[in-house]
């Protein structure tokens, strides 16, 4: 040996960062071009929760994840359901084929006494 000491190799992984989200125990299906503020209500008051727990369920940590993201784990419904059904979402998965009806361009709150 040389004399040099060989010590521990560096951490090369990435930084934990953790992730605040579960499913809610009530899925709740969004209808066709419904706004996002109405399917966080719906889907809300289905599971007895705060509407701002949709947004941001910490108040302490930051959630890295985009809204979709979010929506997805909490809500339980595949990506591409929630994309189809909710416009506002499309901008984050430019890679996800629009439904046919692309040229349907108004979006609506969901009935009260439909949902």
């Amino acid at each position: 040996m040389n004399g040099r000491r060989r010590g521990l190799a560096p951490v090369t992984s990435l930084p934990f960062v953790p992730t605040m989200l579960r499913p809610l125990p009530n899925p709740v299906t969004p209808f066709a071009n419904e706004t996002l503020d109405s399917y966080r209500h719906r889907l809300a008051a289905a599971n007895q929760t705060g509407f701002r727990t949709m947004h941001n369920p910490s108040r302490w940590l930051q959630c890295p994840l985009n809204e979709l993201e979010r929506l997805e784990i909490l809500s339980g419904q595949p990506r591409t359901t929630l994309l189809w059904a909710l416009p506002e979402l499309r901008r984050h998965a430019p890679d996800v084929v629009a439904p046919p009806e692309v040229f349907i361009f108004n979006t609506r709150a969901a009935c009260d006494l439909c949902s």
